[in-house]
Parts: C-alpha cells; structure tokens; sequence
C-alpha cells in the first residue's frame, strides 16, 4: 500500500491548487517574498554589523581611510569608569527592586 500511495503522491497535485489555484498560488509567491526578502534584511545586517566589527578592531586604520588624521589615545578614562559604576548601581537597584 505503501508504494502505490507515493507514486500518488507525486503524480498528483495539490488540492488547492485545482479547486483555488489563483489563492494557492499567490499564497506560494507571497510566502516566497516574504522569505526572500527576510533573506535580504539578514544579509544586510550581517554585513553592517561586519563592517561595524572591523571598525571596532580597527579604529585607526578606519580614521586613516576615512580620512581623518587624529591620535587615539588607547586606556581606560574617567568616563569609562563613570559609565561602568553607573551600570552596575542601575543593574543593582533594577535587580532590588
């Protein structure tokens, strides 16, 4: 029986496609869209955020490129040590609370 059913199977279309074949098929080419552009939206992100990467491990070389001829000073500051401390206090009280 279980041969007979998947040469069926195969030989015959689906449902939909005979009695609402207009439905059935846009439904097909919307869902495809939709993937595709999905697909797009991704690989745009991930480039971006590639690009973002590199810059990050790459800061002087991307000031040199973009044009920019300044010095970048390389060590913690102040101000890194001021946001740090104001995170953890925020987590804390957001962790109390």
């Amino acid at each position: 029986l279980k041969r007979p059913l998947g040469w069926l199977a195969h030989r015959m279309p689906d449902v939909d496609a005979v009695t609402y074949p207009a439905m059935f098929y846009l439904g097909r080419a919307s869902i495809w869209g939709v993937t595709e552009l999905w697909a797009a939206v991704d690989r745009a992100v991930m480039e971006l955020v590639g690009m973002i990467e590199w810059t990050a491990m790459n800061p002087r070389e991307a000031l040199a490129r973009a044009g920019v001829d300044t010095e970048i000073r390389t060590g913690i500051g102040r101000s890194v040590l001021f946001l740090t401390v104001a995170a953890g206090v925020a987590l804390f009280v957001f962790v109390l609370s």
